[in-house]
């Protein structure tokens, strides 16, 4: 079972509170409010696992939605590094003594 980081919820529940509606799916606000949510919720705790597999692939849809192809491996390859980080806090979590 996985726990929740508070901080990790309070970002995620940024976007209701500041009453910003959810955009349509795959939509470019909708990805961007995503973005911005996530970012926060890294920059907050950037070894927590749920938040750098969710900034990944919030990462992997909006390189969908870009048409530069350049600029589209660019934001892949961001995300690779953060599905990185959430195997190597994985491998930590797994390794670490139960307490």
């Amino acid at each position: 079972m996985m726990f929740r980081s508070s901080r990790f919820t309070a970002c995620c529940r940024d976007v209701s509170r500041w009453g910003v509606r959810p955009a349509a799916a795959g939509s470019a606000s909708g990805v961007e409010t995503g973005v911005a949510a996530l970012t926060r919720a890294v920059a907050q705790e950037p070894n927590l696992f749920e938040s750098n597999v969710r900034y990944n692939l919030i990462l992997r849809e909006k390189a969908k939605l870009e048409p530069d192809p350049e600029e589209q491996q660019a934001i892949i390859a961001e995300a690779m590094t953060y599905q990185a980080k959430a195997k190597a806090s994985a491998q930590a979590k797994k390794s670490a003594p139960a307490a």
